[in-house]
């Protein structure tokens, strides 16, 4: 089985981006724990919902303005950060899976 010159600049392609991919990958999901520790600690209204129930039992915050401000930011800050959490997730099982094709490829061209 022989491929063509486009084939193998697709499979260079292929590999460059399947082996970047953990420093990437990783790296997004480091900015993403340390954007939550950072909004945790700065803006705890944003992130902690523990956090907001207590300053809302303090009167700590305007009742007609923030109340319900206060208790739905945090759950839609944690929501959004697990889907993010899930999609690259998701992205780190397909760019295993296009490693494995890959090997496969490489296996079949050596047979």
């Amino acid at each position: 089985m022989s491929l063509t010159p486009d084939d193998y600049q697709f499979l260079r392609e292929r590999r460059r981006l399947v082996s970047s991919w953990p420093v990437v990958g990783g790296g997004a999901l480091f900015v993403l724990l340390v954007l939550y520790a950072w909004l945790s600690f700065s803006f705890p209204q944003l992130a902690n919902p523990a956090y907001v129930y207590q300053q809302i039992r303090d009167n700590n915050l305007t009742q007609d303005v923030l109340t319900m401000l206060a208790m739905l930011a945090p759950i839609f800050l944690m929501m959004i950060f697990a889907i993010i959490g899930i999609m690259l997730g998701y992205i780190f099982a397909f760019m295993r899976s296009q490693k494995r094709l890959l090997d496969i490829i490489d296996r079949r061209m050596t047979n």
